[in-house]
């Protein structure tokens, strides 16, 4: 062991065998360290005023110190304390003042000198530069359209409805109305739902049969199988698409590069598409098939009156032929569109009855019969061929032609009558809650008809214009 570690034992072995006090003998170590901590951490009230280049008194100004958390902010009069903790390597602390419009300034503090300090703000005269929003409906687009809104198709399956029908992502959109979750027809800031445009590839969709209950609609135009781009426009949209007043629905359908197909099915029907494009790539099919039938819906409502069995299906197909040079396939092109629809509603009222009470203790019972049926068909086909071909980058001419056929045939032979008759209320008597004094049968309706509207529309469209840009310069 070496000397000097024996010679300090020595010392210290006396020290540890005489009677010290354990108090006298923790004061002595523990002493030292706890004044060294209460320096380190010995804080000072730092105060002052903030004001602006004029002397007025600032508030809401941020005070704090640079690289600390925590701050403070002055009063209405200006004026700030701020307890400052000193720094254990030495460093002078520096004190930040910040508010927005004025620039921020910063002060190294000495915390050995206790002084009002005294600071002023100077105006942040930095300007913004100007911001142009623009709207597009594309990045190649450069007009601009901020009344077009775009939409998701792929929306339409993941919107609750009952159908899962396209409208039901128009409903969702500002300025949008429908008054039954069960039509496709919506009102746009007030309007009529006539007043709305639909334009699917160039080609207008016409609503030739008007329903009288939303139980009578099918499906709307607009297969989300087959859709590609959708834009909505509630006003300021080009004038290829016309003069309504409310709004414009214009819908891409897809031009498909290579083989593709769905099928989705439920209880209240299915959809079914393929798509597929030739080797050469001039040649490219789109097809899509949709069933609908609501009974099971229909006939779980609480306010049903009667059997429904309406059914409704569609198919749609567009062909596009690429008739440009092999370099350039896409400058000359023709697509041929067909749709089809037949909407057939059924409804067979049910008789019923109805008690209800006239007077105190008196109970009349009314009897409902119905006899017969409604029914409404409504067939619509619409072709059409769409001929465009590109004279330069930024001039294409466009010509369209279309027929439509649409027959709507409704047939109505229902006739109604009811009864009135008193309850007995004598609970002696052994006809207690049976009828009394039955009045007749008196007749409410007959109303036999038939109605057979059939309707034909050709009409054509020639459009020169820049790509995406087309103007009518004719129409019918």
């Amino acid at each position: 062991m070496p000397k000097l570690f024996r010679s300090r034992s020595g010392l210290w072995l006396p020290l540890l065998l005489q009677a010290v006090p354990v108090g006298v003998g923790l004061g002595l170590i523990v002493g030292p360290a706890s004044t060294v901590q209460a320096q380190q951490t010995a804080r000072v009230l730092v105060t002052g005023t903030v004001r602006d280049a004029a002397g007025q008194p600032l508030e809401q100004v941020a005070v704090g110190v640079e690289g600390l958390v925590g701050g403070t902010s002055t009063d209405d009069r200006g004026r700030f304390a701020l307890p400052v903790v000193r720094p254990l390597n030495g460093k002078a602390p520096v004190l930040v003042a910040r508010r927005l419009g004025y620039q921020t300034q910063r002060l190294t503090l000495n915390l050995q000198e206790q002084r009002e300090l005294s600071l002023t703000l100077t105006e942040d005269t930095r300007a913004l530069g100007n911001v142009t929003v623009r709207g597009r409906s594309d990045a190649a687009d450069t007009r601009e359209q901020v009344s077009i809104i775009p939409l998701d198709p792929r929306a339409a399956k993941e919107i609750p409805s009952p159908f899962g029908d396209f409208s039901a992502v128009l409903k969702t959109l500002p300025g949008v109305a429908s008054t039954n979750e069960l039509t496709s027809t919506y009102s746009v800031r007030g309007g009529n739902y006539e007043e709305n445009l639909v334009y699917v590839n160039g080609f207008e969709v016409y609503r030739p049969f008007l329903v009288t209950a939303a139980t009578q609609e099918g499906l709307s135009f607009i297969n989300p199988d087959l859709v590609d781009r959708v834009e909505f426009s509630t006003g300021g949209w080009q004038p290829k698409f016309g003069d309504k007043l409310s709004s414009v629905l214009n819908v891409e359908y897809k031009q498909p590069a290579a083989f593709g197909a769905s099928a989705t099915a439920s209880l209240v029907g299915g959809t079914a598409h393929v798509e597929a494009a030739s080797l050469s790539k001039r040649v490219s099919y789109l097809a899509g098939v949709r069933y609908k039938n609501a009974t099971y819906v229909f006939n779980s409502l609480q306010q049903q009156q009667g059997r429904y069995n309406p059914t409704f299906y569609d198919g749609q197909s567009l062909i596009t032929l690429a008739l440009g040079p092999r370099e350039n396939l896409e400058r000359t092109t023709l697509g041929v569109f067909n749709t089809f629809a037949h909407n057939d509603f059924r409804f067979n009222p049910e008789s019923g009855e109805s008690t209800f009470s006239t007077a105190a203790n008196q109970l009349s019972r009314l009897y409902i019969f119905y006899g017969g049926q409604e029914r409404m068909q409504y067939d619509t086909y619409q072709g059409g061929l769409n001929l465009r071909h590109a004279l330069q980058p930024n001039l294409r001419l466009e010509l369209l032609g279309g027929l439509l056929y649409s027959r709507e045939f409704e047939y109505r032979d229902v006739e109604a009558a009811y009864s009135i008759a008193e309850i007995n209320r004598d609970p002696d008597s052994p006809d207690y809650g049976q009828d009394l004094d039955r009045r007749g049968w008196v007749p409410a309706s007959t109303t036999p008809a038939t109605t057979s509207l059939p309707a034909l529309l050709p009409w054509k469209r020639a459009a020169p214009g820049r790509p995406g840009s087309e103007a009518p310069c004719a129409g019918g």
